[in-house]
């Protein structure tokens, strides 16, 4: 029992080293005519922008606490950065030396700038109306109408009915061709009233309907109103009321014509 117990173990042994060695020579070895295609060189300079990497989720974005501060040392004449979440530093502060504290101040006014333009874009495009207000900028525009403000808000219903109609005769004195006629059938109703501002000194109305009885019925006026130190006070072009202040002549209430003050 006992040489061969011993016989056995040593068997076993020697079995389990030489395959342990076979696998790390194998391990070890390298394909011939291959490299290894992942080569890091330190420190690691990427092509690919930071926002690119976020959008490919390579990088997180910062949390929204993070609390970014500068403190200038006149010792060493150098910007150091703190980035912090509570109380705690999020990242190792940064030493920056004047030219990268004014690129950076510059790129982060630069992304409060477009987030700002973006928000207000945002903001115009929830209001409600059809069309968002337009800004001109102008000054000649502003001298002229108070702001450089243009504000147009539409408000109807317009209907469009298209159709074709076929008509047949079988009429022996008619020719083949005049037999049948094929006709288009067009028919539109239009309701709408638009009311607007350009600046603060003109105001526009306009009330149309395809279905008036009378043409008067649709109306549109432009109303020009100055300020007091300007020679031009009011100006009316369209369906404006006409009073007279005499008793011999009557005025009217609403009639197509300018009027100038």
């Amino acid at each position: 029992m006992g040489p061969n117990f011993t016989f056995k173990v040593v068997t076993i042994t020697l079995a389990i080293a030489a395959f342990c060695g076979i696998g790390n020579a194998f391990a070890q070895q390298k394909p011939a005519g291959k490299k290894d295609s992942l080569l890091i060189t330190t420190p690691f300079t990427g092509t690919e922008s930071r926002s690119s990497k976020m959008r490919q989720g390579i990088l997180d974005f910062d949390p929204p606490n993070l609390v970014r501060t500068f403190e200038y040392n006149p010792a060493t004449n150098q910007y150091i950065l703190y980035e912090r979440v509570g109380n705690y530093l999020y990242r190792p502060p940064r030493y920056l030396t004047i030219e990268q504290y004014l690129q950076l101040k510059q790129k982060e006014e630069e992304r409060n700038y477009f987030r700002q333009l973006a928000e207000n874009y945002a903001y115009q495009s929830q209001q409600p109306g059809f069309i968002p207000e337009i800004n001109v900028r102008s000054r000649t525009f502003e001298q002229i109408f108070g702001s450089s403000a243009i504000n147009i808000r539409p408000q109807g219903t317009a209907e469009m009915i298209m159709a074709g109609q076929i008509n047949s005769n079988q009429n022996p004195l008619f020719s083949t061709r005049q037999r049948k006629q094929f006709n288009f059938n067009f028919d539109q109703r239009i309701q709408m009233n638009v009311t607007g501002s350009i600046g603060d000194k003109l105001k526009i109305t306009t009330n149309y309907n395809t279905e008036a009885q009378f043409q008067f019925e649709n109306q549109i006026k432009l109303d020009y109103t100055g300020t007091p130190d300007e020679i031009i006070q009011k100006v009316e072009i369209g369906t404006v009321s006409f009073p007279l202040n005499t008793t011999l002549i009557t005025g009217t209430q609403a009639c197509s014509v300018s009027k100038q003050n």
